[in-house]
């Protein structure tokens, strides 16, 4: 999945196939959706997240993570907690992973997680939390997709403006070549929210 369109990119940038020497719009076609993954990548490292983070739904994750209270998951938004386990095994034995009852921790969209009192901590810390979770959005946030959308005509119109080749190839090399032009303050000012700010490390 995608969180823009071919006929999206094809709308906004105004720039036909012939354009960028192109015989046919299949082939154009096939451009843009090599463009579009490009674009998808640079904004989900940019906001420091997972690939397909954005898709509608979000992704599921699982993580491994030493034990505290409250315990800080790595991505948020938070969709849902579908499991937590902890390692009950003490030093040197094999791990004893145990499912921990939901009754016996909250947890906010943000990612924190709060374990009840009545709840036996487990024997070793390090690494002895699993926590499997659906993190991301219900739906592509639109100032995601917008940015894509710009973000793909700015890199359109830089290639056909210095004309890198007859027919153009969507490549690391040519993407990179344009990125530092096109991709604006403007851009980095509407992703700063989604930026995903890492404050536990497992």
């Amino acid at each position: 999945m995608t969180y823009i369109t071919v006929e999206e990119v094809k709308g906004y940038a105004k720039i036909d196939y012939k354009d960028l020497g192109y015989e046919t719009e299949s082939e154009f076609n096939n451009f843009l959706s090599g463009l579009i993954s490009q674009v998808e990548g640079i904004i989900e490292s940019h906001c420091n997240v997972p690939s397909e983070f954005f898709k509608d739904g979000g992704i599921e994750i699982t993580e491994t993570l030493d034990y505290r209270n409250p315990l800080m998951l790595r991505y948020y938004p938070v969709l849902t907690i579908s499991q937590i386990q902890f390692n009950m095994a003490d030093y040197g034995e094999e791990a004893d992973w145990q499912t921990v009852n939901s009754k016996y921790y909250r947890w906010s969209k943000h990612g924190i997680i709060h374990f009840s009192s009545d709840l036996s901590a487990p024997p070793v810390s390090k690494q002895s939390v699993k926590v499997t979770y659906t993190a991301g959005y219900s739906s592509t946030p639109q100032a995601i997709k917008n940015v894509c959308l710009m973000l793909a005509g700015n890199i359109l119109h830089a290639i056909l403006q210095r004309k890198i080749s007859p027919v153009v190839r969507i490549d690391e090399f040519t993407v990179k070549f344009v990125i530092p032009d096109v991709f604006t303050d403007e851009m980095r000012r509407i992703l700063a929210p989604f930026i995903c700010r890492s404050f536990s490390v497992g």
